[in-house]
């Protein structure tokens, strides 16, 4: 943990940075340290189709240079476990889009014609003013943020619903299906959230200290450090419990809450 996380430019005194240092060691299994993916046995995201006739969408036109990056990157994915080698009736191509503020291309799947036959999934998401208002009375003067790494890849998809996910990008290369629950399928933020909000209701007193999740446990509202840490020892044993990890934790101490200084 001391390699991975600096707390050397911290507002935290060298009796907290120890104390911090040592609760991190003994959960270094709710932490992705070396980008592994977490997993979540207890949960299996499905998927229902309006209709289930087959659907064949042929590959999209790339660069030689676009090839090999989607070729690598599959080839990344089938051994992180996150795709699987395989042949099934429903197909949608692999393209890339650039990402925001790099050079870096990310592949994704077009799964737009999968989505407009999936079943749609309702979910009570929290409202935006609602999250706004509670944050504001809430007297806190620390913010934490617990953030889960890559939150949609820890649930597994069904086995009915890797039938309807496969990938292909060109002719010749090898084709498969999503294991895990992508951001790009249309029930993902539902069936993430749905989950997300199961592990948060076993938290003791959750809503004391933070608001309805999403990607993120965000934010872990206190009035103290220590209370900062001991809200989120409940929220990592809980998570750990569940086989989900987070990334690195951040913090930023030295921001007041608007409206209520100390």
């Amino acid at each position: 943990m001391r390699e991975n996380i600096n707390l050397e430019q911290s507002i935290l005194n060298a009796s907290e940075t120890e104390s911090i240092y040592e609760f991190l060691d003994s959960h270094r299994d709710a932490f992705s340290l070396y980008g592994e993916l977490s997993h979540c046995p207890n949960y299996e995201a499905d998927i229902t189709l309006t209709n289930d006739e087959p659907f064949y969408i042929r590959p999209y036109r790339l660069s030689d240079e676009d090839k090999v990056i989607v070729a690598s990157e599959l080839d990344k994915l089938v051994r992180l476990g996150i795709l699987a080698v395989g042949h099934q009736s429903y197909t949608s191509p692999v393209f890339l889009i650039p990402k925001k503020g790099t050079k870096d291309k990310r592949v994704v799947t077009d799964f737009r014609y999968l989505n407009s036959r999936i079943k749609r999934l309702n979910h009570p998401f929290p409202l935006l003013n609602e999250t706004i208002r509670t944050i504001g009375y809430s007297g806190a003067k620390i913010l934490g943020v617990l953030d889960l790494k890559s939150a949609f890849f820890c649930l597994p998809l069904s086995v009915h619903a890797q039938q309807y996910t496969e990938y292909t990008f060109q002719v010749g290369y090898k084709k498969g299906s999503e294991l895990v629950l992508a951001d790009y399928l249309s029930r993902a933020p539902q069936e993430f959230h749905s989950e997300i909000d199961q592990v948060a209701q076993e938290v003791s007193s959750y809503e004391d200290f933070s608001t309805p999740p999403k990607e993120t446990f965000n934010p872990i509202m206190t009035r103290s450090r220590q209370g900062q840490w001991e809200s989120k020892f409940q929220i990592y044993f809980r998570i750990k419990s569940q086989g989900v990890q987070a990334g690195f934790p951040s913090q930023r101490s030295t921001n007041r809450v608007k409206g209520h200084p100390s």
